[in-house]
């Protein structure tokens, strides 16, 4: 532990009116976002995002069909990130350690994978879909990959500590949900 600490690990995908948004990961319970007018030399409106994550990386990407998708691991329903008040009160944060765990830590409640889908360039999010759950068997899970192999059709790839889920899906039918 202690080796996560700031704001690393980003994602980033390209908006329609040329900007580029990014998601970074954080030890901090939330991603924090960010934005460039000039191709990434610099990024400005750095902040904290409202999408709460699991300290671990997300996955963007523009899909064929326009939408925007984002899979990241997140806390479990009974696992609430801090208020975002209280993290903006204590930076710099407390050792990633805290916050950072192998197995599911009972505090937290564990984690989950979920995709969400923004029709509006990252302004609102659809209702996250919960993908895969972490279990003791499923300890750790982290690291998110989103593929399109083709139009509509998504595969999705978590990778943890000691196992992973691997899904796939038809977008039209994830955005129904």
């Amino acid at each position: 532990g202690g080796g996560h600490d700031g704001a690393f690990e980003a994602t980033l995908v390209e908006l329609k009116d040329g900007r580029l948004y990014m998601l970074l990961r954080t030890a901090w319970d939330w991603f924090w976002e960010a934005y460039s007018w000039d191709k990434g030399l610099s990024w400005r409106q750095v902040g904290p995002s409202n999408i709460p994550s699991g300290s671990s990386p997300g996955c963007l990407k523009r899909l064929a069909s326009g939408r925007i998708a984002l899979v990241w691991t997140s806390p479990l329903a009974g696992g609430q990130p801090r208020p975002l008040a209280e993290v903006l009160s204590r930076l710099p944060p407390l050792k990633a350690s805290e916050y950072f765990y192998i197995v599911p830590n009972p505090s937290l409640g564990g984690r989950q994978v979920s995709i969400m889908f923004s029709e509006d360039e990252t302004k609102t999010w659809t209702r996250p879909i919960v993908i895969g759950r972490e279990s003791i068997e499923k300890a750790g899970l982290r690291y998110v990959f989103l593929f399109a192999p083709e139009p509509g059709l998504l595969w999705i790839r978590c990778n943890g500590s000691h196992s992973g889920i691997a899904v796939s899906g038809h977008e039209a039918d994830l955005v129904k949900k």
